[in-house]
Formats: structure tokens, C-alpha cells, sequence
């Protein structure tokens, strides 16, 4: 995998028609945190995230290596890609709550606010819905997710 590509190194825990299950191990906020020292908060992530690992499905896909359950794979994903998923997680459902209270508050001055607020639920429920409905139409193989095998 080249530097284009966001990777993370994972365990194979089972294989089906369907694809890979992987398994990867949480990561921490900084090297402190991961050796359980430096500024204390590792405790309180450790309770918040509650979790020690996360499973992902990879789609089977022709360029794929065969693997086993027990096999060590990275998972990556090109660059622009990641890049894509950023906008359409993080900026989109943005600007809906921000584009949503500019207007609210431009067509209904005299509501202050109370009108602000409005449109901004306003306009991220509608940029939830659409993000809902791009990813609904988008097939997981979208991604172009690769799996190279390690051990």
C-alpha cells in the first residue's frame, strides 16, 4: 500500500460469502494515554469508550487476497476517498446546521434567536436526510477498501 493510502492493521476473525470480518484494536488519543500515563485522562476514556476493539466488513472483492481467520491484514482506503467521507460526515451536516440559522434568521429577522435555533435544526435535519439518502444509494465497495495480508 502506497502513502496515498489511510490504513489500519487488523485481525481477521472470520470469513463468508459476504466478506471479511476484521478486527481492530482501539486506539488511544496519544502514546501517553496508550502506555496509561501523562495527563491522567486515559481512565476516563477507557470508561467513556467503553470499548477495546472494533469489527468492520470488507466486501469481497476480485483483487483481494485470500485470508483466514487469524490472519494479520491492513485495511486502507485512498486518500481522496477518506477525504470524501470527511466532507459528507462532518461538513455537510456543518454548513446544513449554519446555512439553516442564516437563512431562519435573514427571512425572519424580528424572531432573534429562537428563529436562529430553529433553522438550525431545520437545516441539519435536512442535511441528516440527505446524507442518509447518498449513503443509502452507495454500495460499500464505494470505497474502494483494500486488504493486503501481513502474516
Amino acid at each position: 500500500m502506497d502513502q496515498r493510502f489511510v490504513s489500519r492493521d487488523g485481525t481477521v476473525v472470520a470469513c463468508d460469502d459476504a466478506g471479511v470480518h476484521i478486527e481492530f484494536a482501539t486506539l488511544s488519543g496519544c502514546s501517553a494515554c496508550a502506555g496509561g500515563g501523562g495527563c491522567g485522562l486515559a481512565p476516563v476514556a477507557g470508561f467513556v469508550g467503553g470499548r477495546r476493539s472494533e469489527r468492520l466488513s470488507v466486501e469481497r472483492g476480485g483483487q483481494q487476497p485470500r485470508v483466514a481467520p487469524g490472519d494479520r491484514v491492513r485495511v486502507g482506503i485512498h486518500g481522496g476517498r477518506f477525504l470524501q467521507l470527511v466532507w459528507w460526515t462532518f461538513a455537510l451536516p456543518l454548513l446544513g446546521v449554519a446555512g439553516g440559522a442564516v437563512v431562519a434568521t435573514i427571512w425572519a429577522p424580528q424572531s432573534g434567536d429562537a428563529g436562529a435555533l430553529f433553522g438550525a435544526l431545520v437545516g441539519g435535519v435536512a442535511a441528516g436526510g440527505l446524507l442518509q439518502a447518498v449513503t443509502r444509494r452507495r454500495s460499500p465497495s464505494w470505497l474502494g477498501m483494500q486488504i493486503t495480508r501481513l502474516s
